[in-house]
Order: C-alpha cells, then sequence, then structure tokens
C-alpha cells in the first residue's frame, strides 16, 4: 500500500482502497469546484479520473481555484491539472479532454467511458442540461451535478439531494424545468450539490477574461470558502458511491 493513502485505508478499509483504486471518475468543468473535487479525489486514492474543460487559468480566478497561481496564469487548465494531480498522486491516471460540452461532443465524451461516476461542475446552462440530459440514460454511472456555488459564503450550508428535489436555488430550477422539456424523468438517478443558503444578489460588472465559446454571461461573485466546499461534498458524494453506502 503507498504510504500516501494508509489513512483512507485506516477509515475505509483495504477493500475499500481497492475500489477506490479501480475507479472511473469523469470531471467535466475544472473551475474552481471541479478542480478541487478532482484533488480530492486523487488524494483519496481513486486510480483514474478523465477531465473536461476548455478554459484557461486567468488572474481572476486566483480568489478560489486551488490550481490558480501566478506562475499558472495563462496556462490551460488541463494542463495545470495534469501537473498537480500526478505530482499528489502518481499512480492515478489523468485523461484530458479538451472540449465544449454540447449535442456533438456529449455523446463521445460518454462513450470513451464507461465511468463509475460522472461529476457536472459546469457553470453553463445548455451545456449542464445537455450533459445531464444523457448522463441519466446510463443508470449505472452515479451523476453529481453541482448547481451552485456562486453568491454563497456559508461553505457549512451545502448538501446532496436528488436533483429533482432540489428547492430555493434558480439555477437548479432552470436545469429542472429544462430537463422536463427533454423528458427526463423525476425520478432519474441524478443528483445534485445545492446550497441551502440564500443567493446573494448578482452584480452587473463586465466580465473582462470572458471565454469566446457559449453566450456571454454575467460574472459572478464567489468565494473560495464556498466553491471548495462544493467541491468537497461532490466528492464525497462520489467516494459514498465508490464505497457501496
Amino acid at each position: 500500500m503507498e504510504p500516501a493513502f494508509e489513512r483512507v485505508a485506516l477509515l475505509f478499509g483495504e477493500a475499500t482502497l481497492a475500489r477506490f483504486a479501480s475507479a472511473h471518475v469523469c470531471i467535466a468543468g475544472v473551475g474552481a469546484v471541479g478542480a478541487m473535487a478532482a484533488e480530492s479525489l486523487a488524494r483519496s486514492g481513486v486510480g483514474r479520473l478523465t477531465l473536461v474543460d476548455f478554459d484557461r487559468i486567468s488572474l481572476s480566478n486566483l480568489n478560489r481555484h486551488p490550481f490558480a497561481a501566478h506562475s499558472t496564469a495563462g496556462r490551460p487548465k488541463l494542463e495545470v491539472a495534469r501537473e498537480r494531480l500526478s505530482d499528489i498522486a502518481p499512480a492515478c491516471r489523468v485523461d484530458c479532454k479538451e472540449l465544449f460540452l454540447d449535442e456533438k461532443t456529449v455523446p463521445e465524451l460518454l462513450a470513451a467511458g464507461p465511468y463509475d461516476a460522472l461529476l457536472d461542475a459546469i457553470d453553463s446552462l445548455s451545456p449542464k442540461v445537455e450533459l445531464l440530459s444523457r448522463a441519466a440514460e446510463v443508470p449505472a454511472m452515479h451523476t453529481v451535478s453541482c448547481v451552485g456555488a456562486a453568491r454563497r459564503s456559508d461553505p457549512g450550508a451545502f448538501r446532496v439531494r436528488p436533483l429533482f428535489e432540489t428547492r430555493g436555488c434558480p439555477f437548479a430550477q432552470l436545469i429542472r424545468k429544462r430537463l422536463r422539456r427533454r423528458g427526463v424523468p423525476e425520478n432519474a438517478p441524478l443528483w445534485a450539490v445545492q446550497s441551502d443558503e440564500p443567493a446573494a444578489p448578482a452584480t452587473a460588472e463586465p466580465e473582462e477574461n470572458a471565454m469566446p465559446r457559449g453566450r456571454n454571461r454575467q460574472p459572478l461573485g464567489s468565494l473560495h470558502a464556498a466553491t471548495a466546499a462544493a467541491g468537497l461534498a461532490a466528492a464525497a458524494e462520489i467516494l459514498r458511491f465508490l464505497r457501496g453506502t
């Protein structure tokens, strides 16, 4: 056993650690939430991660992204993620897919599996709905979606619940509405990490580093304590599933 994972084995047992080592988890969106989840899974002994993103680290990421630093600004998030995760857990296989997820690329991504679990950490509505609607057709895959860490500041307010049982989150409401339009049943095996904290009012500042793909979106206030908590909650839910509990 690697010394790095001795404490995980002490907590869950060597059989569970072996299960983690054989698991394949896909993380769509390596922003502040997805990157924190990826690091947590790597530190827990998950053996294979497929990361999906097309963005670069910018200085505006410094307040929340675990891989953002002045030394990494301007570099692709996937490139930095692979370096960091490989340094933490050299035995973890990190596959990177530089993709913008849409009706064409989502089927390609899912076909590259199978994945034991999928984390949707995308912050755009249409790609999120496209991914979740397709993931709902793969019941053996445990799908977890983060539905709103921006504009929150309480790390203790995040909860994991079925996606169609989320309440009080306007973003989750839009997701549920779009999924229903696509015929996704309310008992679909989709889970959500949601904050019970009401969202702070949005500001209207322009975003200097907006990515060219997709619709321009208003930047939202964010805090590392909240985005990190959302990513850790998602990682913990995936590990719970992998443990079979």
